[in-house]
């Protein structure tokens, strides 16, 4: 059989686009930070995503003793707030974000439009990578003086570590706060994030899951991990560590993995398990402020 030289030129073409894209994943030009799941680091972040809700100045106790917020972070017009602290104990720089003073409002009115995601040079997200119009917009407003400052610290304590966490709106700011400080040069070690919304589409959760690592957290039913919904191209990214007892009881499910042969496939979200096991109409919204068995607020 003789091919025509414009169908061997495509299957070549073919070819070297696959081979690209996969090659992509398995190396790109960042180093991607892996470390093991901790429950005590996860309880860490946990308190220092609930001292974001915390009137300044505070004085921090217990896990949180020495914990020192060197910026504030608000942004008026978009409402949002949290800081970036050194916590001495831990020898990590902290990113953190607040969730919104009134979630159920906020996720009534949340819109579902994306915008294409350009953090990163061109070409360096495959495929179509899109984010959520109004938490990108709201991270970036004040990012620069964020990076700023995390470049100021890790200059004068060099052997820390940098670290992004969140609650609620909060969580899906500390995933694109993450992001966004790799891309302009900062090396962040985890992200350990709660009750996340779903932050982008296939294609940048794909691009998340190649470079970060990131434990998202949902409790039993939290109606928040759910929205925007995936019927609007939102896709959420690994790992979804998830508590699958109302009353926490120690035990915690770790659920989908980051797929090396279907790169974007929704293998983050495991249909019928886990907060999939769970429809709309069975959510409960208690359940989005307790984690780890915490109330999430200041302590």
């Amino acid at each position: 059989m003789i091919f025509s030289p414009k169908v061997v030129l495509i299957a070549l073409l073919a070819l070297v686009n696959n081979f690209f894209v996969q090659s992509w994943f398995t190396a790109t030009r960042f180093d991607r930070q892996i470390t093991a799941y901790s429950n005590q680091e996860a309880n860490l972040a946990l308190y220092v995503a609930g001292a974001t809700y915390c009137d300044l100045p505070h004085l921090f106790t217990g896990v949180l003793s020495g914990l020192n917020i060197t910026l504030n972070i608000f942004d008026d017009h978009y409402k949002t707030s949290g800081f970036v602290a050194t916590l001495p104990s831990a020898n990590t720089i902290y990113v953190a974000y607040r969730g919104s003073s009134n979630w159920q409002n906020w996720m009534a009115n949340l819109e579902t439009s994306m915008t294409p995601y350009t953090s990163f040079p061109t070409g360096e997200c495959p495929g179509n990578c899109q984010v959520h119009r109004g938490f990108y917009t709201a991270l970036l407003a004040d990012f620069d003086a964020v990076t700023t400052e995390v470049r100021r610290l890790q200059s004068e304590y060099p052997t820390y570590k940098v670290k992004t966490t969140g609650h609620s709106l909060g969580a899906a700011l500390a995933q694109l706060a993450a992001m966004e400080l790799t891309a302009r040069g900062v090396r962040v070690t985890n992200t350990y994030n709660f009750g996340q919304p779903r932050t982008g589409n296939k294609y940048f959760s794909a691009f998340a899951n190649a470079l970060m690592t990131t434990y998202r957290h949902v409790h039993y039913a939290d109606p928040v991990p759910h929205v925007p919904p995936p019927q609007f191209g939102f896709v959420h990214e690994c790992t979804e560590m998830y508590e699958p007892n109302e009353v926490y009881n120690g035990t915690i499910q770790s659920c989908g993995s980051v797929s090396t042969s279907e790169p974007y496939g929704n293998s983050c979200e495991a249909e019928g398990k886990c907060m999939l096991s769970w429809n709309d109409t069975q959510l409960n919204p208690d359940d989005h402020m307790i984690y780890l068995g915490v109330y999430i607020k200041c302590y």
